[in-house]
């Protein structure tokens, strides 16, 4: 694996641990919550990929949320088009 792999938390590029050189990772950002921590590079990658899940989740609660209220005040008569292209246009100006 030659991919470089990012802190979930701060989003600097993890570093190789010295001390075990191509097995474990760190992130040396002094700032970041989870700095000087040391593991395994798939460790690391779970992080990683909770946070992502972690991340998608949140946006899709915040898309139902919206298309709650406007489903909440539709014209039921409406065309179902027009009321996709309003979501849409609603979900991307919140990005």
């Amino acid at each position: 694996m030659t991919d470089k792999l990012h802190c979930p938390f701060c989003g600097a590029e993890l570093q190789t641990h010295t001390m075990t050189p191509g097995r474990t990772l760190i992130c040396v950002n002094k700032g970041c919550p989870v700095d000087s921590v040391v593991m395994k590079r798939i460790i690391w990658q779970t992080l990683i990929d909770g946070k992502k899940a972690q991340d998608a989740l949140g946006k899709m609660s915040l898309a139902l949320t919206v298309a709650e209220e406007f489903i909440g005040g539709l014209d039921w008569q409406c065309n179902p088009q027009k009321v996709l292209d309003e979501i849409t246009s609603i979900t991307k100006q919140e990005e």
